[in-house]
């Protein structure tokens, strides 16, 4: 998986999000991608999310204060440590070749 590739796949799921308040949605997406904890955590405030689980506070799924949940994909949150590397094995290799076709249909589904 490239760089590009990730990119892609992180913009598509955020920009076909279609449950809970589109409003939550662009909040959440601010937290994710701000580089400060502080600001992080002042944006999830200000929108009234929290964390689904108070013991692991991660953002992979938090509830807004209706009770809505809002699940986002580990690879929005961080970028995988083998980024851009070849895979390890040959049976990783099989498995890349379908991600890659994946990223690519959906690109060209989405034009």
């Amino acid at each position: 998986l490239t760089g590009a590739q990730l990119g892609r796949l992180r913009e598509e799921f955020w920009e076909t999000r279609t449950e809970g308040q589109p409003e939550m949605w662009l909040a959440l997406r601010a937290a994710v991608e701000a580089e400060d904890d502080g600001l992080r955590v002042e944006i999830l405030r200000a929108a009234g999310l929290r964390p689904a689980s108070l013991r692991l506070r991660t953002l992979n799924a938090v509830y807004d204060e209706r009770g809505a949940l809002y699940d986002v994909p580990m690879y929005c949150l961080r970028a995988p440590a083998n980024l851009d590397q070849p895979p390890l094995c040959e049976e990783y290799k099989d498995a890349q070749r379908l991600v890659m076709d994946y990223i690519d249909n959906a690109g060209q589904t989405a034009r």
